[in-house]
């Protein structure tokens, strides 16, 4: 894939691939924001473009084939270890081993931190994440916890 035609995306793709969060290769990228939560939703935005993530892959395979660790050498790494683990009885080390393989297989759903905010109390940078956010969820489809009052 040829280098993306907008400059900063280009520089948020090479960032990301390097290893740094979507925040931080978003404000790298030369994007300026208010908040660090309008950073957070603006990167993971461009993230998902299907153009910027395919350039994301393509820039972190290289990384990874010239420094010759690749998926596959880390998981062979990780299941070598927790056997060895489970062998010398260390089941906390072999348990630590079988989360980190279970994670990269997809066998657990991640927890997601809910974060309720008054929209008086949003910037308009913050409105606008908010409402490109495809998982917003309105506030009458949360059921509230037993005993909850207002």
């Amino acid at each position: 894939m040829p280098v993306l035609k907008n400059s900063r995306h280009e520089r948020f793709a090479r960032f990301l691939a390097k290893g740094l969060s979507q925040r931080q290769a978003y404000l790298q990228a030369g994007y300026e924001t208010k908040t660090d939560a309008a950073a957070d939703a603006s990167g993971a935005r461009l993230a998902a473009q299907p153009a910027v993530r395919a350039r994301i892959e393509e820039l972190a395979a290289a990384v990874a084939d010239r420094s010759e660790i690749t998926r596959a050498w880390v998981v062979e790494k990780v299941r070598g270890l927790a056997l060895k683990a489970e062998a010398l009885d260390q089941y906390s080390v072999a348990k630590a081993c079988y989360e980190l393989l279970g994670r990269e297989v997809g066998a657990f759903t991640e927890h997601r931190k809910l974060t309720v905010r008054r929209l008086a109390d949003m910037d308009d940078h913050e409105l606008e994440a908010m409402l490109a956010d495809d998982e917003l969820v309105a506030a009458d489809q949360i059921e509230a916890p037993e005993g909850y009052t207002h």
